[in-house]
């Protein structure tokens, strides 16, 4: 994953039969379309210009200790339902056609990272396999997982109604641990749905750190003045918590002092 927000200096390779397209400026069309939605980029990625359709006859399988309700289970059910409008068959055995979820520690190794904790960056390393019959996405741990299925989401292009994915391998880890944006609800409030909406979208495009600026937009028990009205109860903002963090995101509150002479 590169710039600013998770993989920096992402390299991306073509097989020889593309070199002609390199040296004139441009790739194979197929290429282009499946990338031009990765965001950020891979910090590894080689495709060919073979393409190949995913749909409701292709299966998914989740490897041990992985259950149904991981988030990136969940997360590619509902992106696959919500943007291609079909599900995958559940299967227990090995099949052809399958997208396969795998978390084995260590088998992903990561290269250069401008942060120096490279355990945890190591967690949220990820490779994605394609081929004809198969889709292998395989972490380090569940938090890599996730990005994994974020990026393939990302790689599938409609075409005839249905979803298309390119041949190739994509290896990718963070070059930051931390990646935060900054939320300013100061001067006005999304409900629970709006805010659940970003979130979402935050995790979709690797953000793990989600700075929520609140000011009068939480009910304070010992600072009833200063609260807003429809400010976030307690119990709301608790709620948006949990399920920011079902997204591997971490909700921080950030509140203002007067004149902005300090926060917390």
């Amino acid at each position: 994953m590169s710039a600013h927000f998770f993989l920096s200096g992402g390299l991306l390779t073509f097989p020889k039969s593309y070199s002609r397209d390199i040296k004139h400026g441009f790739f194979s069309d197929s290429v282009v379309r499946h990338t031009s939605g990765l965001l950020p980029v891979p910090q590894q990625l080689e495709l060919s210009g073979k393409c190949y359709p995913l749909n409701n006859g292709w299966s998914l399988e989740i490897g041990a200790g992985i259950t149904s309700n991981d988030p990136a289970v969940l997360s590619l059910a509902t992106g696959l339902k919500e943007k291609f409008g079909f599900s995958l068959k559940k299967s227990g055995a090995k099949s052809t056609n399958a997208i396969r979820l795998l978390v084995k520690p260590g088998v992903v190794a990561i290269g250069k990272s401008t942060d120096t904790n490279r355990v945890s960056l190591s967690k949220q390393a990820y490779r994605i396999r394609l081929s004809k019959t198969e889709i292998l996405i395989t972490a380090n741990a569940p938090h890599g997982l996730f990005y994994g299925v974020q990026t393939l989401k990302q790689l599938l292009e409609r075409q005839n109604n249905q979803p298309w994915f390119p041949v190739g391998e994509i290896t990718d880890w963070p070059d930051m641990d931390l990646r935060m944006i900054y939320w300013d609800d100061a001067h006005h409030l999304e409900r629970l749905d709006a805010m659940k909406k970003a979130i979402r979208q935050a995790g979709m495009y690797k953000i793990n750190a989600f700075a929520l600026k609140l000011e009068g937009h939480f009910q304070f028990s010992s600072a009833k003045p200063v609260v807003e009205p429809y400010a976030y109860t307690p119990e709301e903002f608790q709620e948006l918590t949990n399920y920011a963090r079902s997204f591997y995101i971490d909700l921080i509150p950030y509140i203002d002092a007067p004149a902005h002479i300090s926060f917390i």
